[in-house]
């Protein structure tokens, strides 16, 4: 007699698809692991698709580091697609913000949806459908209207210009998708840029996107994270002022940062991480001569931490604590303002950059640029950040 427990036909086709390629991969490989946890995942109920996202992720990776034969790159990504195609039914669709419509969010939607990312993960964007559809047509790109979720502009918007309207579209969009996701209709936001001031031309008191997101989700304890292969950064102040920035630090705040991406960078990795402070003063206060911050506050905080478990190293000196001996070791840097973090970030990892919101309860990503209003509308942007962006939220969810 059948069992429920027994694996589908799919389940038990992409299993004899992985135990082929044994032959051809050399030992150790994690074709192994995937043989074992593959029947698992299928046959799981099909609101519970994280494993086999796992799995994909684990496929993709192996096809691209891999120096087999051609052919068994073809196998696996066959066998990637077929897995990850075997759930697109069953799980919920990240929704993708256009950003400023004047930037150059609109055609990083289009390229998304046109790119092999749309067909791994299921995607809705949600942005002007009628100006998409002539950007579309201008660069010569397909338009997939079934994949926009139209929010009508009511006037005519100019590529690089900053202006009222657009910052109040961009907003509409970006608060339409939360308010979706918070309704459990999507699995996860990725934000394509705006711009501050078009906001504040249109009225909006928020400066960016994570002071909206904390304010409308009522969340306490947050921070922005940004990630990429080669370096991560979480910060205890953002948008602020510099002179503003010692009297923002607190310990309440630096412990918050610090659990935060404790908890997110161990989510991440699957292991306990390390993390790292920089000081806020040249030399991290070089025994109080520069500054006294670091005496008086960042070093009871990385003391208080240390003791709740956390792997966490500083006040380090600025001016050395990214050096790449120094990364190599190091999940993840808790900095003190704005540009301690994203300049180092910027300079490695520009086109691969990820902005994480931690603390939410839902899953938030975005690109970590601008929007670019000197080659808007061109073709010219990259998408890397946004592709990025929408695998890491797929992996958070």
């Amino acid at each position: 007699m059948s069992s429920s427990a027994e694996p589908p036909i799919q389940a038990l086709k992409i299993r004899a698809q992985i135990s082929s390629l044994d032959f051809h991969l050399p030992k150790p490989s994690f074709v192994s692991f995937v043989n074992f946890e593959v029947i698992t995942s299928l046959t799981k109920p099909p609101n519970h698709p994280r494993q086999s996202a796992s799995i994909c992720v684990n496929l993709r990776n192996l096809r691209l580091k891999t120096t087999t034969t051609q052919a068994v790159h073809h196998s696996l990504f066959k066998i990637h697609h077929s897995l990850f195609i075997s759930y697109l039914p069953h799980v919920k669709p990240l929704i993708v913000t256009q950003g400023d419509p004047a930037g150059i969010g609109p055609e990083l939607a289009l390229q998304v949806l046109n790119s092999p990312l749309a067909q791994e993960f299921p995607l809705k964007v949600i942005a002007c459908a009628n100006l998409l559809g002539e950007l579309a047509d201008r660069l010569e790109i397909p338009f997939l209207k079934n994949n926009i979720i139209d929010l009508p502009l009511t006037t005519k918007i100019k590529p690089g210009v900053i202006s009222a309207e657009a910052g109040a579209h961009g907003f509409a969009c970006l608060e339409a998708a939360v308010e979706a996701t918070l309704s459990g209709g999507f699995s996860a936001v990725v934000t394509n840029p705006i711009n501050k001031e078009a906001w504040h031309r249109a009225g909006i008191h928020h400066p960016g996107h994570t002071e909206y997101l904390v304010e409308k989700t009522n969340t306490s304890d947050h921070a922005m994270m940004l990630t990429s292969g080669e370096i991560t950064c979480s910060l205890v102040t953002t948008h602020v002022a510099l002179k503003d920035v010692p009297n923002l630090l607190s310990e309440k705040r630096i412990l918050e940062v610090i659990r935060l991406t404790h908890q997110s960078m161990k989510a991440i990795r699957g292991r306990q991480p390390k993390l790292a402070m920089p000081g806020l003063n040249p030399h991290a206060g070089e025994g109080g001569l520069f500054g006294r911050e670091e005496i008086e506050l960042l070093i009871p905080c990385l003391e208080k931490a240390r003791a709740e478990g956390i792997n966490i190293i500083g006040p380090l000196s600025p001016d050395t604590a990214f050096l790449p001996s120094l990364r190599k070791e190091i999940d993840a840097y808790v900095c003190t303002y704005h540009d301690q973090g994203l300049i180092p970030l910027k300079t490695l990892s520009f086109d691969l950059g990820v902005n994480v919101t931690l603390g939410l309860p839902i899953v938030r990503t975005s690109v970590d640029h601008g929007t670019a209003f000197d080659i808007a509308w061109q073709g010219k942007a990259s998408p890397t950040s946004l592709h990025e962006a929408i695998r890491l939220a797929a992996r958070l969810v």
